[in-house]
């Protein structure tokens, strides 16, 4: 499993940003999970996985104490 919390916008230039997420897709392993949460929805990382061929669970908006939270969960492929 990999969680990603408030990190992957850090990464500003959208390559390599692309590049960071292909690092989630080379190391999970088949059936593994990842969570991705950040402080805006997160289309991007939904349609790059979906083009990965993995499996888009679930995407929601979560109000925190901290700040709101769109998570992405993707599961690899068996």
């Amino acid at each position: 499993m990999i969680t990603s919390l408030y990190c992957l916008h850090n990464i500003e230039d959208k390559n390599e940003r692309a590049k960071a997420l292909s690092q989630i897709v080379r190391v999970l392993k088949p059936g593994g999970v990842a969570f991705l949460g950040e402080y805006f929805p997160t289309n991007e990382y939904r349609e790059f996985f979906e083009k990965a061929g993995f499996r888009v669970e679930q995407k929601q908006y979560i109000a925190t104490a901290l700040a709101p939270m769109w998570i992405v969960r993707v599961e690899k492929s068996r």
